[in-house]
């Protein structure tokens, strides 16, 4: 499964707003939706420690 398919289940699962769950990654909304479209890549080592968190 691709990182932007399985980060927008998550997102639905999680029944959060993209624009909120963008800032509580401290992305921005542009920048989810490129990851979720698959034209961006997340930093996977700070976004997976974000993902812990959360």
């Amino acid at each position: 499964m691709k990182t932007g398919k399985l980060l927008e289940e998550l997102i639905e699962i999680a029944q959060s707003p993209k624009t909120d769950f963008a800032i509580s990654m401290n992305m921005t909304p542009s920048g989810l939706s490129k990851i979720l479209k698959g034209r961006r890549l997340p930093f996977l080592p700070k976004f997976c420690m974000a993902q812990a968190v959360i």
